[in-house]
């Protein structure tokens, strides 16, 4: 008939294409790179007690050169 063409066409199934899963990108750099930087952070700690150690036994130094001229010169006046 002419009018066949007008019909509504029935509904064909279209089969489902699988692709194949794409591999995940990897994620092992990045942990790699957090415990890289928390062990710098820990020696920059470490740095940081060693300079305030260093200031101290530095200052303590110091006072005791002090006091070593000081019994020098006493003794050296008697």
């Amino acid at each position: 008939m002419v009018f066949e063409i007008f019909k509504r066409k029935k509904a064909v199934e279209k089969p489902e294409i699988k692709l194949p899963e794409a591999p995940l990108p990897k994620t092992e750099k990045m942990p790699e790179i957090e415990n890289i930087a928390a062990k710098v952070d820990l020696l920059l700690a470490q740095l940081d007690r060693l300079r305030i150690q260093y200031d101290t036994l530095s200052t303590r130094i110091s006072e005791i050169e002090r006091m070593l001229k000081e019994i020098y010169d006493m003794a050296k006046a008697t």
